[in-house]
């Protein structure tokens, strides 16, 4: 029920009223010492009773303190939204009140029992170690939580990886080219289940480009020929692997191992060959 103070927004300040059900304790982690909360049930805007939150924990400051409030009493206060994040990473997000004023106290009429806990009463040591104990053992609790969430993701990454190169064999042992991205000098068969087909317009350029570096000239020199033929975003880096890809020979590199292909090559593997060793002596 906590959802309908978000659907309140924190634009407005609003009156609120409900019964106090007990009072807490709690451990600041950013003043490192125990504070006082205040659990009120029923949380209900009075300006139409509409019950906004079955409970609210209030954390106790020097005006709800002064007012020793005890269980059973009843409290309206003005108050605006506010969001604030909580769990073992700060990823959940929940919704308190901001700023009590204008407060009202209808007591309960009995008498204070001995040893009950008020918002008056200080924190004992007893208490903050109760509270740091629970603290603790919550902490536990999310990580174990945690992890068992971070394993299972673990395994689902692990079975999309096998499922992605299971399915990239299945078209290289077909002879098929396996991966999205085309290589330059090849375009995509309108049908998905086919292979690569060479394009007449820059596989020419290709071709020139492996001749210029079996002629030994330099990576640069070849870079500024092909970016005056249209390929802008080359660079000597992109060219030096595209000179390594036996793609252009019929054949497909994957996972460092080569397997025959079923396309056409633009290039001769002689003529491959002759480029790798100048690229070795460039080196």
């Amino acid at each position: 029920m906590r959802i309908k103070l978000k659907e309140i927004g924190n634009q407005t300040r609003e009156r609120y009223s409900g019964t106090i059900l007990r009072c807490g304790i709690k451990y600041n982690k950013f003043k490192r010492f125990p504070e006082r909360t205040l659990l009120i049930g029923n949380l209900t805007r009075t300006d139409n009773n509409d019950i906004v939150t079955d409970h609210l924990w209030v954390t106790v400051g020097k005006t709800l303190c002064e007012l020793d409030l005890k269980a059973g009493d009843t409290i309206s206060f003005d108050a605006r939204v506010g969001m604030y994040r909580k769990g073992k990473h700060n990823t959940e997000k929940d919704f308190k009140l901001n700023k009590l004023t204008h407060i009202e106290v209808v007591r309960e009429d009995r008498e204070i029992e001995k040893d009950e806990i008020t918002t008056k009463t200080p924190p004992t040591l007893i208490e903050y170690q109760q509270a740091c104990e629970r603290k603790e053992k919550e902490n536990e609790q999310n990580w174990a939580k945690f992890e068992i969430k971070l394993e299972a993701a673990r395994q689902k990454e692990k079975e999309h990886q096998q499922e992605i190169t299971n399915n990239i064999m299945n078209r290289i042992n077909q002879g098929l080219y396996p991966l999205k991205k085309i290589p330059i000098g090849y375009k995509a068969e309108e049908n998905p289940e086919t292979t690569i087909i060479i394009d007449n317009d820059k596989a020419p350029y290709i071709r020139n480009a492996y001749q210029l570096c079996t002629d030994g000239k330099p990576l640069a020199l070849i870079v500024s020929y092909l970016k005056q033929k249209g390929f802008y975003k080359l660079s000597k880096s992109k060219l030096k692997s595209m000179l390594q890809n036996p793609v252009y020979i019929g054949k497909i590199k994957f996972d460092k191992k080569i397997y025959k292909g079923i396309h056409e090559a633009i290039i001769s593997e002689q003529m491959f060959n002759k480029a790798q060793t100048m690229l070795k002596k460039k080196k």
